[in-house]
């Protein structure tokens, strides 16, 4: 789901890969920089907040 929410906004396609973590600390930290007024901006933050919760041990 977090995917097709960032398919339809303004990402590098290499960050798409949500099997690397370090993608997921990048999107935590930028993916407001362009998408901020994005409708489903919001949503993808809570699924990325979500992931990095359940993913402690790896920050």
């Amino acid at each position: 789901m977090l995917k097709r929410i960032l398919l339809t906004m303004e990402v590098p396609p290499a960050r798409l890969d949500l099997t690397k973590f370090s993608n997921i600390l990048w999107l935590n930290r930028n993916l407001g920089a362009r998408n901020l007024k994005h409708h489903r901006y919001n949503d993808a933050m809570k699924r990325i907040r979500y992931i990095l919760s359940i993913n402690k041990d790896k920050i």
